[in-house]
């Protein structure tokens, strides 16, 4: 997956959505092999600097990638933001990240 991804930032290094889910996969995966926090925020950086595909989905891996690096405070503010940006309809899986970020803890993706 992340050769994949790496292959696809070579080809198309202003592509926001790749920059998104490279910063995900490093900032949420269920295999700790796979996570690296300070290569997620740069990822999740790079994602916010570009043309925006989706905003929300941006600033939630932003946190995501804030969360695993250790910068608790910086995960919460980020999810604050994303949570304020939905409908309440939209919501639930946001406000269990923003939970997490508020004790300390980062996100993981479930293990297939």
């Amino acid at each position: 997956m992340m050769q994949d991804l790496n292959k696809a930032i070579e080809v198309s290094p202003k592509d926001s959505p790749v920059w998104h889910n490279r910063a995900w996969l490093l900032a949420t995966s269920p295999n700790a092999d796979h996570r690296d926090g300070k290569l997620a925020l740069a990822a999740a950086t790079k994602a916010v600097e570009l043309p925006m595909w989706s905003e929300f989905r941006v600033l939630d891996v932003l946190a995501a990638a804030y969360a695993e690096a250790g910068d608790f405070e910086q995960a919460v503010k980020w999810q604050t933001k994303v949570v304020s940006m939905l409908p309440p309809t939209q919501r639930a899986d946001y406000e269990l990240r923003l939970a997490l970020y508020l004790e300390r803890k980062p996100y993981r993706e479930p293990s297939p």
